[in-house]
């Protein structure tokens, strides 16, 4: 009766010892996961400054982690080039990086159609369709993982204007302009008969002083004013050319992997509200900002007709036919695209 009773005991004792361990190894790490990340924007822009702030990204995560995710941002180019944030990223010379498809086209030109399209996503609701219902977050994830990056999420971008030296009233009014742009809008004013120059972001300024350029997209109206493009230029060009320009969040997969369950919904969950922090906050300044330009500054605003606008998302229409063709992966997100178009002219 003692040796059951022993052996009972042991028993128990052992079951103990084993579901205590569970409990161990089920319980959150407290380990801290530190990463640098590089920002697509100079430290003097309110996009960095926004990002670095106490409503910005890192601090998100940070507070929300508890402390157990801390993010260092570094500013355009302090580590890479802009264009080399991705490669950067997969080969583990930065951790993170904040930037948009555009400048990563030269990996693959269809990296460019995930920045955005002309024309096409007007608000930040048609945005988050396409990137969140339709799969353009999944198969960016997919793309970016061929570089050993992964794609956290989105985030919005400001709405493109247009700041010109020339008045323009009319589509026709592009016609042997030299304008800056890349990635799909490069495309869409040489389909108007302009010629885009792909002019660093810091050299905008010196190229429409000195002619270079006769017109500039570089984001809204906020983005124009904060590198003093106002003193160059003399109209703001409306209605948006996207309302829906979009960047996004990447991080190394072998560091993404690393983490546990719980901070990745944690650092995705930060950037749903990222996300919606930056949409807001960009349109509401542009639009300040718009008033200040013509109050402050005296700039006129040029805007297109209807049947210009209507001949511009046509236009667009085209540039997505013409991308399909170019290869697989801009097939898939052209085709994400008109599967919301069709949906739209469905309801």
């Amino acid at each position: 009766m003692k040796r059951k009773s022993l052996a009972v005991l042991i028993a128990m004792i052992v079951a103990s010892i084993f579901l205590l361990a569970g409990f161990a190894s089920a319980a959150p790490s407290t380990q801290t996961y530190k990463f640098r990340l590089q920002h697509w924007q100079p430290t003097s822009s309110a996009t960095y400054k926004l990002f670095v702030s106490d409503k910005g990204f890192p601090a998100m995560v940070e507070r929300a982690s508890g402390g157990r995710i801390k993010i260092e941002t570094y500013s355009v180019g302090s580590v890479v080039p802009v264009t080399d944030q991705l490669r950067a990223v997969g080969k583990g010379v930065i951790d993170m990086a904040a930037g948009c498809g555009a400048y990563y086209a030269g990996l693959g030109n269809y990296f460019s159609l995930l920045y955005g399209i002309p024309f096409t996503l007007d608000s930040m609701e048609d945005v988050e369709i396409v990137w969140r219902d339709l799969g353009l977050l999944a198969y960016a994830r997919e793309l970016y993982g061929k570089y050993n990056a992964y794609c956290i999420g989105w985030h919005h971008e400001s709405p493109i204007a247009i700041f010109s030296k020339k008045q323009i009233k009319t589509l026709g009014d592009f016609k042997g302009l030299k304008i800056r742009a890349v990635g799909a809008y490069a495309d869409f004013y040489n389909m108007l008969g302009a010629s885009s120059l792909s002019t660093p972001g810091s050299e905008i300024y010196l190229a429409l002083d000195r002619g270079v350029v006769d017109a500039c997209t570089w984001g809204s109206e906020s983005a124009m004013i904060e590198i003093g493009l106002q003193e160059v230029t003399k109209h703001i060009i409306l209605p948006w050319i996207s309302g829906g320009a979009t960047g996004d969040m990447l991080i190394n997969m072998d560091k993404w992997k690393a983490l546990p369950d719980d901070l990745k919904q944690i650092m995705t969950s930060c950037m749903e509200d990222w996300a919606n922090v930056t949409g807001s906050y960009y349109r509401y300044h542009s639009l300040l900002d718009r008033s200040m330009a013509v109050e402050k500054y005296h700039m006129t605003l040029n805007f297109l007709s209807e049947a210009d606008i209507i001949k511009a998302k046509k236009l667009s229409l085209q540039l997505l036919d013409k991308y399909a063709a170019r290869n697989p992966e801009s097939a898939k997100i052209i085709k994400i695209y008109k599967d919301y178009f069709n949906l739209k002219k469905s309801n």
